[in-house]
């Protein structure tokens, strides 16, 4: 028999949960349009900012996480993932 409190404790934890993520998210999405920065121009000849191209990226990496098969299938869409931002950084 669960505790009447419990429901409360879970939806408090899952709450601070969810802000800390949100948080981290957001500091690595930073993180990454930093990284992008320096290759804004080749990004604006594709119809991306190094913003846009930080929160794909981010938001991509945190889906797959959820939907990867296994840790090696997940090794192998985050390459793919890399290899497409490879791809649109790298000068014509």
């Amino acid at each position: 028999h669960a505790s009447p409190n419990a429901q409360d404790l879970i939806e408090g934890y899952n709450a601070a949960g969810r802000g800390e993520m949100e948080a981290n998210y957001v500091a690595f999405q930073n993180l990454l349009q930093r990284l992008f920065e320096p290759h804004a121009d080749q990004l604006a000849k594709r119809a991306l900012t190094p913003a846009l191209l930080a929160e794909i990226v981010r938001r991509s990496a945190a889906a797959l996480k959820h939907q990867a098969q296994d840790e090696g299938h997940l090794a192998e869409l985050l390459t793919g993932v890399r290899s497409l931002v490879v791809a649109v950084t790298e000068q014509r």
